[in-house]
């Protein structure tokens, strides 16, 4: 078992959950690193207050995962084990305005981050990734066998990270290198804390233009937002609208 783990994107919504479970879970060293762009300087507050109240070590960097050698400093300053990585813009609408930064802070991100892993020596990393690498798949349910077809920036990046890490395992196993890696792929990711500790806390810009439905949801009751709106109206359902499955977060972060 691993004990000093590194958390990229701390502040945002599924990793802080993630870095919550850990510090529940009790005997891991976390670190959680994220550059504040989007996530929010309060949820780290309030994790080092939860870290704290259960007397689980937490410590924060402010850190673009990009910058490649400041990152591998900080591996090896906190003996990194295992990175979770979690980092990177996620609103598929976004991603087709500003293709740019999607591959910049997904695919290129990872691709710096496998980099400093390697110089600090840390060999094992968990790479949160996205069903989105799938696009439109004709054929349910999916599986390991379904073809990887985005149909946008977002799902292309993601699966030009994957692809990365995959070429990097086999580069270190013909080295004869140790070097391990588990690809997550999710979708719709809703939910909080059930005991109510934290939360989504998604303020930035593009949480306003490209919502997710229970965000969107508490604006409206919240008078934040005029109305709330059901794209799409052409899809195989009864009113033509998308039907969707849900994950909540702590069964995520549990996985």
């Amino acid at each position: 078992r691993v004990t000093n783990v590194l958390v990229t994107g701390g502040a945002g919504f599924i990793a802080s959950h993630f870095a919550l479970m850990l510090v529940d879970s009790g005997g891991f060293n976390v670190t959680v690193v994220d550059d504040l762009s989007r996530g929010s300087i309060h949820t780290i507050l309030r994790l080092q207050e939860l870290a704290k109240a259960a007397g689980q070590p937490l410590h924060f960097a402010q850190l673009d995962v990009a910058r490649q050698f400041e990152m591998a400093a900080l591996l090896r300053e906190r003996a990194v084990e295992l990175v979770v990585h979690f980092s990177g813009n996620a609103y598929v609408g976004e991603s087709m305005v500003r293709p740019e930064d999607y591959f910049q802070n997904i695919t290129v991100s990872t691709v710096a981050l496998l980099r400093a892993m390697g110089s600090a020596g840390v060999s094992k990393l968990i790479f949160s990734s996205s069903c989105a690498t799938f696009g439109s798949p004709t054929q349910f349910p999916i599986t390991e066998q379904t073809p990887q077809r985005p149909t946008n920036p977002y799902g292309a990046a993601k699966l030009q990270a994957e692809q990365a890490i995959i070429a990097y395992v086999k580069a270190r196993k013909r080295e004869g290198v140790a070097f391990s890696a588990a690809l997550l792929r999710y979708f719709n990711v809703v939910g909080a804390d059930p005991r109510g500790r934290i939360g989504p806390h998604l303020r930035h810009e593009a949480n306003k233009l490209y919502p997710r439905i229970v965000d969107a949801a508490y604006d409206v009751v919240l008078g934040l937002r005029p109305e709330l709106r059901v794209m799409g109206s052409s899809y195989p359902t009864k009113d033509g609208s998308a039907a969707r499955d849900y994950i909540h977060v702590t069964d995520l972060v549990d996985a």
